[in-house]
């Protein structure tokens, strides 16, 4: 099979706890149909940003792509909605600060919610739910560092009910840098704002390194006694998926079938500033995703 082609008859039956970002609606079809078992959708054209909210009709397209024959319909994996107003401050001297948020910004998280809920496009029983994070400055200020907004979020998280909702990465700009906090203090209020799961490099870098890898050892065995899922995301490919697996405990925080420990990657390559979606590289994180005895 090309892996860069997609047909209802090369849909595999067998999803991986492999996440893929996606950036509009291209794409979409291809990666679940080598495997991927959920995808994150953000606003076409965010991905320098990092991903922000897409629109309703980007919702829709996506939708339709993924069922458009009558046998496909329950196959669309769970959707995961990024609401998030705008990327990181594009100049060093701005007032802004990443995932800090102004009061307008805050209402719009809380229109862009509503307005998903309301759409009745996504459903509560495949998975689908939102993606956030808000941070504030630590209390007593001095030392730069930041903090979740434990009533901000708590917020969101109730208003999005009965959806899932995942901690972003916002979450890594809260470990190993100026003013940062104990894993297991950050661990414990995002759990207490009602997250079900991170979204996590381990801290500032990418998931692979080692630091990082020593951390997320420990955000994973945190997170399970809270029974929130870790979603393990930047700079995941299958050439160091091995060395992730190996060194996270992935142990289901129910007894149930479901892994606890997902991996985000978004298997795009920049070519001439042009994105190249891989889907080679989807298989080859799929096959390195299989249970053992199924390789």
């Amino acid at each position: 099979m090309d892996p860069n082609t997609s047909s209802s008859s090369s849909q595999t039956a067998r999803r991986a706890n492999l996440e893929i970002p996606i950036f509009g609606a291209d794409y979409a079809r291809l990666a679940v149909s080598l495997g991927a078992g959920r995808l994150e959708l953000n606003a076409a054209g965010s991905y320098g940003a990092g991903g922000t909210t897409p629109s309703i009709t980007e919702l829709h397209t996506l939708l339709t792509s993924l069922s458009s024959g009558p046998e496909e319909k329950d196959r669309v994996p769970p959707i995961r909605v990024m609401i998030r107003p705008r990327g990181p401050p594009t100049t060093t001297n701005s007032e802004q600060q990443d995932f800090i948020y102004s009061t307008l910004e805050y209402y719009a998280m809380m229109h862009s919610i509503q307005e998903f809920k309301q759409s009745g496009l996504l459903r509560a029983e495949r998975g689908d739910g939102f993606v956030f994070g808000i941070l504030k400055k630590k209390d007593g200020g001095g030392g730069g560092g930041v903090q979740v907004d434990v009533e901000r979020n708590t917020n969101l998280v109730g208003l999005a009910w009965p959806f899932a909702c995942v901690f972003h990465r916002a979450f890594d700009d809260l470990l190993g840098g100026p003013g940062s906090t104990e894993i297991q203090t950050v661990v414990e209020a995002v759990g207490a704002c009602g997250f079900d799961g991170i979204l996590t490099s381990g801290g500032r870098g990418n998931a692979p390194d080692e630091r990082n890898r020593e951390r997320l050892r420990e955000i994973v065995a945190l997170a399970a006694a809270g029974k929130v899922e870790v979603i393990v995301g930047g700079g995941v490919r299958s050439g160091n998926l091995g060395t992730l697996r190996g060194s996270l405990e992935t142990r289901t925080a129910t007894g149930g079938d479901e892994p606890l420990c997902w991996y985000h990657s978004s298997c795009i390559t920049l070519m001439d500033g042009e994105m190249m979606f891989e889907g080679e590289e989807v298989l080859r994180l799929v096959e390195g995703l299989a249970p053992a005895g199924s390789r």
